[in-house]
């Protein structure tokens, strides 16, 4: 799935679409969960960020992506990369 606009994407990242973090430009925080290849479903979305299913096997709290400004998330033909972290868009969701 290709984005022409920042506003597209985040319009596709409604709340069932699964996405998958295929990079990191950084080590996970120590002691933390690293989600590089795990799918994980949006469960909100909001205007300035969406958050994705938790990993953590200790909650079930969400964890969220802010958005910073368009100028600084990049366009990719099957997903967007944002603050060091690609990410591949899998399915369009089901409106859970």
């Amino acid at each position: 799935m290709m984005f022409n606009s920042f506003a597209q994407l985040k319009r596709a990242l409604q709340p069932g679409v699964v996405v998958t973090m295929t990079r990191r430009d950084y080590a996970p925080m120590a002691g933390g969960y690293d989600a590089i290849g795990i799918a994980r479903r949006i469960v909100i979305a909001q205007t300035n960020a969406i958050a994705f299913e938790s990993i953590r096997p200790d909650t079930d709290r969400p964890s969220w992506l802010y958005w910073p400004k368009a100028s600084e998330v990049d366009l990719l033909p099957d997903g967007f990369r944002v603050k060091g972290l690609t990410y591949r868009v899998d399915t369009q969701g089901d409106s859970r």
